[in-house]
């Protein structure tokens, strides 16, 4: 894994290549379920993916933790 998986997350993203920047979004997550650039990415993925309910936990939860 990279040295930084969230910002691994992010050019994975912006590369269209969603399932592999989720992951390490979920993997980050798994460490630290409230991480907010994390979620807030991972709230971007769903809405990206079409899954508006998850991105909308998903960015409501980010902005919650780091306003």
């Amino acid at each position: 894994m990279a040295a930084d998986p969230l910002a691994a997350a992010a050019r994975l993203a912006q590369a269209g290549r969603l399932d592999e920047a989720a992951q390490l979004c979920e993997r980050v997550l798994s460490m630290q379920p409230m991480h907010g650039p994390a979620l807030g990415l991972a709230g971007v993925i769903a809405l990206h993916r079409g899954v508006a309910a998850a991105a909308l936990r998903g960015l409501s939860l980010a902005v919650t933790v780091e306003p």
